[in-house]
């Protein structure tokens, strides 16, 4: 199976942080725990990234322990994903998401 790297949007760095930073308010465990959950998701697309396509090419992973779905592409040419989006689950990703 062929292997996939990533590239993060600078968006989704700034959503991750945040997050985190909300979540930081309420725990440090809480917060560490959605970064780990975050990097879990990125580990999984790595290994299977041809999850269902939601919006034109756009395929989305939910976080399995919080309410957020990464949004990303696949360069097939680069053997690449490419995540545009974290967004909160609750959020309508076109108000949520400028492309």
């Amino acid at each position: 199976m062929k292997k996939f790297s990533v590239e993060i949007s600078p968006q989704v760095q700034n959503d991750l942080l945040d997050a985190m930073e909300y979540y930081d308010t309420i725990s440090k465990t809480i917060s560490l725990n959605l970064y780990v959950d975050f990097k879990n998701a990125i580990k999984a697309l790595t290994l299977n990234p041809y999850l269902q396509i939601r919006y034109d090419v756009i395929r989305c992973i939910p976080l399995t322990k919080f309410p957020f779905m990464l949004h990303f592409a696949i360069d097939e040419s680069k053997s690449m994903i490419i995540v545009y989006a974290l967004i909160h689950t609750s959020k309508d990703p076109d108000q949520a998401w400028i492309k």
